[in-house]
């Protein structure tokens, strides 16, 4: 096992250790908590078995599996990207919203 293998299977069961941390917090939602432990672990089967995805990788018509690796990080990150930005769009209508209710009950 070479080096960046154990480091990534460090830094995954880390971040497993963390979302299991943050949804007994309840600052993660159970469906959070499934997606994540989801990849983690996905990520420390990869970093395991490298070779055997290789094959995966191919049959998708992508030359090996880092370039899956990245093609679905970057699908993963634009996913994510939005999902923030409708929170925070969500956010804002609230904040907006408490302003103006503020704002009102201060001229009363």
């Amino acid at each position: 096992m070479e080096i960046i293998q154990v480091l990534v299977i460090i830094f995954a069961v880390y971040l497993i250790v963390k979302v299991i941390f943050n949804f007994k917090r309840e600052k993660i939602s159970l469906s959070e908590f499934i997606f994540w432990e989801i990849l983690w672990i996905l990520l420390i089967i990869l970093a395991v078995f490298p070779r055997n995805f290789n094959t995966i990788a191919e049959k998708i018509g992508v030359s090996s599996i880092f370039n899956l690796i990245v093609y679905i990080s970057i699908i993963l990150l634009f996913f994510l990207i939005y999902k923030l930005y409708i929170k925070s769009e969500e956010q804002r209508e609230e904040i907006t919203k408490l302003v103006r209710e503020i704002t009102l009950k201060k001229k009363k």
